[in-house]
C-alpha cells in the first residue's frame, strides 16, 4: 500500500513536471510569435513612415518648384520692364542729345 501510494505520488509529480515543460515550451513560442509579430508591425510602421516622408518631402519639392518659377517669372516681368523703360529713355536721350547738337534746345 505504501508502495502503492509512492507510486502514485511519484507519477503526479512527473505528470506535474511534464504540464510545467509544456507549459514552459508554449511560453517559449508565444514569445516568439508575439517578438515576430511585433517585428512585422515595426517594419509597416517604418515603411509607412518613410513612404508619408517621401511623399511629405516630394510635395514640399513641388512646391518649392512652383514658388521658383513663380518668383522666376515676376523677375521675367521685371526684366522686361526695366528693358522697356530703358528703351524708352534711350529715344528720348538721343532725341535730346539731337535738339541739343541741332541747337533746337539749350542744356
Amino acid at each position: 500500500m505504501v508502495n502503492e501510494e509512492l507510486r502514485l505520488i511519484f507519477e503526479a509529480e512527473q505528470k506535474a513536471r511534464k504540464r510545467i515543460e509544456e507549459a514552459q515550451r508554449e511560453a517559449t513560442a508565444l514569445l516568439e510569435s508575439a517578438r515576430k509579430e511585433a517585428e512585422k508591425i515595426r517594419e509597416r510602421y517604418e515603411a509607412t513612415t518613410q513612404l508619408k516622408i517621401k511623399k511629405l518631402l516630394e510635395e514640399c519639392q513641388k512646391k518649392a518648384e512652383l514658388d521658383a518659377k513663380k518668383l522666376l517669372d515676376e523677375a521675367q516681368q521685371q526684366k522686361q520692364k526695366i528693358i522697356k523703360e530703358a528703351k524708352d529713355r534711350a529715344s528720348d536721350a538721343v532725341k535730346l542729345i539731337f535738339d541739343v547738337v541741332l541747337g533746337r534746345t539749350h542744356v
